[in-house]
Order: C-alpha cells, then structure tokens, then sequence
C-alpha cells in the first residue's frame, strides 16, 4: 500500500502526540499576519489553509519568519501543512526564531510543505 504524503497519523507516531495535543500546538501562542510579497495564506486542498509561492521561489532561498521569539506565529509558521516531501524546511537562528527555507525551486501558486517532524526532532540551525 502506498504512503499518503499528506497523512498526519506518521507525525503523530513519530512525535508520540494525539491528533488533539498537536492542534494544541499549533494554536497555541498569538497568529500575527506579516506581509509578505513572497507567500499568501489561501485555502488548501490538503487541510484547511494552506501557504502559497506568490512567486517563483529558488531552491536555499529564505522565505520569511515562521515564528517570532519563539513567541508569536506568521501565518507562514501557522498555516504551512504536512507532507512527508516538503518543499521547504524550518530553520532556527541564534534568537531561537524560526526561518523557512526553499529545499526545492517552488513555482508560483504551488503550496508550501513542511515535513512536521523535522524541526522537532531534527532541529536545523541557521
């Protein structure tokens, strides 16, 4: 049987969570809209919202602030969904900041993905 790239039962098993304690985590803390001319929020045929390339994005770019002293949220750290082949990775800075990076040349009006469990258990820095 083939893997859902999108299936939230293997970030679950590997980050030992219930589906209600990660959407604890990713509710938690205040939401804050950062303008940006690279992503927009819009709605995701994967879940809910999902984030979105307003433009070409290159492979190592850095495409802005997924969460702010650890503290607050963007949008890009809020609505960014699951796959098991993300397109982008969350890197901390020396602040403890979370940064999103381009793995792949993305186009325009592709939806970003994030691997949840990499930032967790894996932990890159900048």
């Amino acid at each position: 049987m083939q893997k859902n790239n999108f299936d939230i039962q293997y970030v679950l098993d590997k980050l030992n969570l219930t589906l209600e304690e990660l959407d604890k985590l990713s509710d938690t803390g205040p939401v804050i809209d950062v303008k940006s001319y690279i992503t927009e929020r819009k709605k995701s045929n994967i879940h809910g919202y999902g984030m979105f390339a307003k433009t070409k994005i290159l492979k190592n770019d850095l495409i802005g602030m997924a969460s702010i002293d650890n503290t607050y949220k963007t949008y890009l750290g809020r609505y960014t969904n699951h796959s098991a082949n993300p397109n982008i990775s969350f890197l901390y800075n020396q602040s403890n900041d979370l940064l999103a990076k381009a793995l792949q040349d993305i186009e325009a009006g592709e939806e970003l993905f994030l691997d949840y469990t990499s930032h967790f258990l894996n932990p890159q820095y900048l």
